[in-house]
């Protein structure tokens, strides 16, 4: 397998209701270079665990050449509830053409690790960018 790109999700970002619930640090990494970033933070309001979601968003992929071949034409968005998975299961049904996927089936209470892998378009698939993690907070009973 050839790698097109090696790119990172730098944001992370979950969302109830009333608004953000948290942000975690993310690492991007860049062609033989790696720089962190951590977003700021959120308060934690209450929210109904149902209506949680996760967004991702992420830098965009260097190509490997000039090419039209090696163009980024998008991006499959994986996830596991295991870290460091080595088959998480691609999550969005057709190829994110942007850089940024929001998962609305999240349950409250659990971990995800997500990762997203850029595609070519000659079909070719980059290897997968760092992983990164989402804790669903619980909801509260009333």
């Amino acid at each position: 397998m050839e790698t097109l790109a090696v790119f990172a999700l730098v944001m992370l970002s979950i969302s109830a209701p009333s608004g953000p619930i948290s942000r975690s640090p993310a690492t991007a990494a860049f062609v033989g270079q790696t720089v962190s970033q951590t977003p700021g933070g959120g308060a934690a309001p209450t929210a109904n665990p149902a209506s949680h979601k996760v967004t991702l968003t992420w830098k965009a992929s260097v190509p490997a050449s000039k090419a039209p071949g090696d163009a980024i034409i998008g991006y499959i968005v994986y996830r596991s509830t295991q870290s460091h998975d080595p088959h998480p299961l691609p999550i969005n049904p057709s190829r994110v053409t942007g850089t940024t996927y929001v998962d609305a089936n999240v349950e409250a209470g659990k971990t995800y690790y997500y990762v997203t892998r850029a595609v070519s378009a000659n079909g070719k698939l980059s290897a997968p960018s760092n992983e990164t993690e989402a804790k669903i907070p619980r909801g509260n009973s009333h």
